[in-house]
């Protein structure tokens, strides 16, 4: 259906139940709500029925977050299937959000510093040198900091978007209920899609590189 088709391109969403926190300010959120919730509806959590009502109550809410975690895992799978990968540009270094959605543009301040790392490590600096040359230079690092790092600078020459591809699903949530994400190591498809968006470096470059 169209609408099916356009709800899950969406790249936003406001149907979802769930709420990002620290561990203690949900303490304190769950301490203050429940025992309204409780008053609210005559829960006496001491009494064996109330617990029983409260362990079905949690087994629902518990298959109502199945549900929304298996509609979400198909939702991504279908943009994945499409071809549509999305990418944060504030800790990306290059590239800018463009006018419409899923659309990148090149950052030319940012691309120079980027085709700059990829030039310097085939003149034969490392990573930790490459590092020491920005850091010296008072270059800003792709999330806005003072300091670069090694790994840093590996993670920039090894990640495919800088030739312009875009390789999806290199991480999952394997659990529902811890929401860890983890590396995906074969464990699910893995989604190449060439010429995502326009490259900052050259295709031959970037696996010169590798």
């Amino acid at each position: 259906l169209a609408s099916y088709d356009h709800v899950m391109r969406r790249t936003w969403g406001y149907m979802f139940n769930m709420m990002v926190m620290e561990r203690p300010l949900l303490d304190s959120y769950c301490g203050w709500l429940f025992p309204i919730l409780f008053e609210l509806d005559h829960i006496d959590s001491m009494d064996p029925k109330c617990e029983f009502v409260l362990t079905v109550l949690s087994s629902i809410a518990q298959q109502e977050s199945q549900n929304i975690s298996m509609n979400t895992r198909a939702g991504i799978r279908y943009r994945f299937d499409e071809g549509i990968g999305r990418l944060n540009t504030s800790i990306f270094l290059g590239l800018d959000k463009g006018e419409g959605p899923g659309e990148y543009v090149i950052n030319p301040a940012q691309a120079i510093v980027a085709r700059r790392i990829f030039r310097e490590f085939l003149e034969g600096y490392s990573p930790a040198m490459i590092a020491d040359h920005l850091t010296a230079e008072n270059i800003p690092t792709p999330g806005g900091g003072e300091d670069w790092y090694a790994s840093s600078i590996r993670s920039i020459l090894e990640n495919e978007k800088y030739c312009g591809d875009m390789l999806l699903q290199k991480y999952y949530v394997p659990d529902f209920l811890t929401h860890k994400t983890v590396k995906n190591v074969n464990q699910l498809p893995k989604y190449q899609v060439t010429d995502h968006h326009d490259p900052i470096v050259p295709r031959e470059i970037y696996f010169r590189v590798q």
